[in-house]
C-alpha cells in the first residue's frame, strides 16, 4: 500500500482509511419548501442549475420552472446523478494508488469518462467557476440523468461580497472532504414538498462544505440557506464548524434565509405562554420603516397558513423578549427604526390576548395582576391592567375596577416577574416582603407583577 514500508502508522494510508471509516456518519437532512411564494417572501433568486435540453426525438424536457421544487420524481434522478459519483470519488485521497483505491471499493480499470474534469473533485475547483446541471433526454424521450458541466462565468450566487468571502474562507479550512447522498426518504408526516435526504459525510468536514454540496438539492445558493439542529432551539451551525458534535443517525434541517440588505433585520418570533417555556415559531425579515402592525399581520398570516389555524390579528401582540421573560409591548402604529430600535437578530414574543389591546399609548404601562387567596394559600389566574401614572393609589384603583372590591380593602405587593410556574417561590415572597409599598417611578411592561 505505502511505498515506504518504514512509514509511521499514523502517517500511513491504512491509518487514513481507518480514520475515514471511523469518522463517517449518516445524517438525515430535512429540506425546505422552495415554492415560488416562499422564494418571493425571502426574496431569493433560485439557483439555475438546470438548462433546457432537447432529445434526439425533439421532445422538450421540463423547464427550470417545472423543476422549481425537488419533487419525489426528480430526487431519484439527482441521487443517481454524477453529483454523487463525483462526490464518491471525492471521498478518496488524490494521492491513493490504484491498489489503494481498490481497497476503498473502486475498480481501478473502471471508466471515468462520466465524471467531470479533475476526476470529479468538486472541492478542488475554482470557487469562481459555476457548476451547471443540465438534463439530457434518452432516445425514448424520457428524462435522463442530470449531468454536470463547467462554465467560466463568474459566480453570481451571492448578493453580498462578505457572505461570499465567509463561504470561501470556510471552504478553504475544510481538510476532510467526503459527501455522498445515499437515499431520499419521504416521511409520512412531511408534505411532498418537504423531502428529506439520507447522506453520508465525514464529521470532520465543515458546515460550509456540506452546504455547498446540498445546493443541487435545495435549489438555491448556499448563502440563502443555513444548517440547523433539529430540535426546539434550531441552533444554526456556523460555516467553519465541523460535524463533530453530531452523532450517526442524527437529523439536521435546512432553513431558508437570505443575505440581509441595508435597513433589513432578522426577527425571531417565539410563542409566549405563562406556564411554559418560550416556543420558537417563525423567522421573519423586517425592514426599516415598517410598522409593527404590518409586521404582526405578516407573521400571523404566515402562521395561519403553516399551521392551518384562524388566529385573528387583533387578538395578538408583539412584545420584547428578554430570555424567557416578556417585556415591552409594541403598538401597531410604531415604526421600525423610529419608535422601535432593533438589532440582528431581534427576538420577540407573539402573545395571544382574549380581548382587544388595552395599551393604546406609548406612555401607558401594562401590569400583570394576580389575586392571592390567603385562606387557601393559592393564586388566581393572571389579569392585566393598564396604568398611565404609576402610583400605588392608581394601581389599587384599577384593581378595584376589575374585581369590584372597594379600594380601601385592596392590599398590593409588587414582585419582580420570574416564572409563573414556580408557585412556591412566589408564595414565599408574599409572606416575606412588605405590602402596600409605592412602586418605582419607572416601570416597563411585564417588569413587575402586582399581587393583591
Amino acid at each position: 500500500m505505502d511505498q515506504d514500508p518504514e512509514v509511521e502508522f499514523e502517517k500511513s494510508t491504512m491509518y487514513s482509511i481507518i480514520q475515514r471509516i471511523a469518522n463517517t456518519i449518516r445524517l438525515t437532512v430535512h429540506l425546505p419548501d422552495v415554492d415560488p411564494d416562499t422564494l418571493t417572501k425571502y426574496r431569493i433568486t433560485q439557483l439555475k442549475k438546470y438548462t433546457n435540453a432537447t432529445s434526439e426525438s425533439g421532445d422538450q424536457v421540463p423547464t427550470t420552472e417545472e423543476l422549481a421544487s425537488p419533487s419525489p420524481a426528480m430526487l431519484p434522478l439527482l441521487l443517481n446523478s454524477d453529483v454523487n459519483q463525483s462526490d464518491q470519488s471525492t471521498s478518496e485521497d488524490s494521492s491513493l494508488t490504484d491498489s489503494e483505491r481498490t481497497l476503498m471499493g473502486d475498480d481501478p480499470d473502471e471508466s471515468r469518462d462520466d465524471l467531470m474534469p479533475s476526476e470529479g473533485h468538486i472541492q478542488d475547483l475554482d470557487l469562481d467557476t459555476n457548476m451547471t446541471l443540465s438534463t439530457t433526454s434518452t432516445t425514448s424521450g424520457k428524462l435522463g440523468v442530470p449531468s454536470i458541466c463547467l462554465t467560466s462565468t463568474p459566480s453570481r450566487h451571492y448578493d453580498d461580497e462578505d457572505e461570499q468571502d465567509k463561504m470561501e474562507r470556510a471552504l478553504r479550512t475544510t481538510l476532510f472532504k467526503h459527501f455522498k447522498v445515499l437515499d431520499a426518504n419521504f416521511n409520512a408526516n412531511i408534505t411532498i414538498d418537504r423531502p428529506q435526504l439520507m447522506i453520508e459525510i465525514d464529521k470532520r468536514t465543515t458546515t460550509a462544505y456540506l452546504m455547498k454540496h446540498l445546493e443541487p438539492y435545495v435549489r438555491v445558493p448556499s448563502c440563502n440557506f443555513c444548517i440547523c439542529t433539529y430540535d426546539l432551539h434550531e441552533t444554526e451551525l456556523k460555516l467553519t464548524n465541523t460535524m463533530e458534535n453530531l452523532t450517526d443517525g442524527e437529523v439536521i434541517t435546512v432553513k431558508l434565509k437570505r443575505v440581509l440588505q441595508e435597513g433589513e433585520y432578522q426577527m425571531k418570533v417565539y410563542r409566549h405562554q405563562e406556564d411554559k417555556d418560550p416556543q420558537f415559531l417563525h423567522e421573519h425579515i423586517i425592514s426599516k420603516g415598517q410598522s409593527i402592525g404590518d409586521i404582526k399581520t405578516e407573521i400571523v398570516d404566515e402562521l395561519n397558513r403553516r399551521f392551518s389555524t384562524e388566529l385573528p390579528v387583533e387578538r395578538c401582540r408583539l412584545r420584547e423578549k428578554s430570555w424567557k421573560k416578556a417585556g415591552k409591548i409594541h403598538l401597531d402604529s410604531q415604526i421600525i427604526g423610529r419608535e422601535v430600535i432593533v438589532f440582528n437578530p431581534w427576538e420577540v414574543f407573539l402573545q395571544t390576548i382574549d380581548r382587544p389591546e388595552i395599551k393604546t399609548d406609548e406612555n401607558q404601562t401594562v401590569l400583570s395582576t394576580r389575586r392571592y387567596q390567603p385562606d387557601s394559600d393559592v393564586l388566581d389566574k393572571i389579569e392585566e391592567i393598564v396604568i398611565e401614572d404609576i402610583t400605588l393609589a392608581n394601581i389599587k384603583a384599577e384593581i378595584s375596577k376589575i374585581s369590584g372590591i372597594p379600594v380601601e380593602f385592596v392590599d398590593t405587593i409588587l414582585i419582580r416577574e420570574t416564572s409563573f410556574t414556580v408557585t412556591s417561590e412566589i408564595l414565599s415572597d408574599l409572606h416575606r416582603q412588605a405590602w402596600n409599598t409605592e412602586p418605582p417611578d419607572y416601570l416597563i411592561d411585564g417588569k413587575l407583577v402586582v399581587y393583591w
